[in-house]
């Protein structure tokens, strides 16, 4: 007689694998999220990161209760938008303007560190580009906030909210591998192996 116990789920398809796979690193991203920020925060102090760059740079900022000339408002956004070009620029230098080939090196780069010494491996390296990353979409989305508070919703301001995007997903493959690590590194090698990790998988 056939039993009534319900069977795990099996995924066959790519596809299912795939989310299933999105969902499992969802949970692992928020049961691990504040160690990710610890590492973080450690390495942080240990690298001297550039402060967010002052307002006075960018020009005077338009008075609040007053109403500035159009062309002054056009003038502050696009000296904002040439810095938020600056920070992505530096984004595209970072990653060598290839994101997947980027997270790619960076898991070798950690697999690489695993010995029968240090069986854990050593995950700064992980979390150096981690915070230097939080760094350029904090100085991007107060550079947006600008944006928004100056012309509202518009093309201006959609053109750094994309560069945020891509940002943040790379941010986002990196705290996958990451989450990986803190849950093993078998477990890491065989997302990596069957091509689950966000930066195999993803379709953007």
């Amino acid at each position: 007689m056939p039993s009534s116990v319900g069977r795990p789920r099996k995924y066959h398809s790519a596809e299912e694998q795939r989310m299933a796979h999105a969902a499992s690193s969802v949970r692992s991203y928020i049961r691990h999220k504040v160690q990710i920020n610890k590492s973080c925060r450690r390495q942080y102090k240990r690298t001297k990161c550039p402060p967010e760059p002052s307002v006075s740079k960018d020009g005077p900022h338009p008075q609040q209760g007053t109403d500035p000339p159009a062309s002054h408002i056009k003038l502050f956004t696009q000296r904002i938008l040439k810095r938020i070009s600056s920070k992505n620029e530096e984004f595209l230098v970072l990653i060598d303007r290839r994101p997947r080939v980027y997270a790619e090196r960076l898991y070798r780069e950690f697999m690489a560190m695993v010995t029968d010494q240090s069986p854990q491996g050593d995950d700064t390296r992980l979390c150096d580009e981690l915070t230097k990353l939080g760094t350029l979409i904090q100085d991007v989305t107060n550079y947006a906030d600008k944006i928004l508070n100056d012309t509202g919703v518009g093309k201006d301001l959609a053109e750094a909210q994309e560069i945020q995007d891509c940002m943040r997903e790379v941010e986002w493959w990196l705290e996958d591998i990451l989450c990986g690590v803190l849950e093993g590194v078998d477990m890491l090698l065989n997302a990596h192996q069957s091509r689950h990790l966000l930066y195999q998988s993803s379709a953007s």
